[in-house]
């Protein structure tokens, strides 16, 4: 099945730049946060790294098909995401969005 999905992803929240904008620079807000990831990836990358240059491209195709998706929905549901961190990423979604980080989960 493919998944595509064609929308604006932004690195800054657009509610964290309009305070930045009006010279705000503390605040806080309540969120919900997502934590996904790769069960079994250490072994994985051990495994694939013995092909070499190959291994590496398949791994990297491997959280590409993985990840994409998962952005895709966090943003949908009007989340976006936080932290990259080799097989993981944190998703936050602003508190008044509890059902849109149920439905991305």
């Amino acid at each position: 099945m493919e998944y595509n999905c064609v929308m604006e992803k932004n690195y800054i929240p657009y509610f964290i730049y309009d305070k930045f904008i009006r010279n705000e620079q503390y605040g806080e807000f309540h969120s919900i946060t997502m934590f996904v990831d790769i069960v079994g990836f250490t072994s994985m990358t051990q495994n694939l790294i013995k092909f070499g240059n190959e291994g590496f491209e398949v791994l990297s195709e491997m959280i590409h098909q993985v990840f994409e998706p998962i952005i895709d929905l966090v943003y949908i549901h009007n989340g976006w995401v936080a932290t990259f961190a080799g097989d993981a990423l944190t998703a936050i979604f602003p508190e008044s969005n509890v059902l849109h980080s149920l439905n991305a989960a």
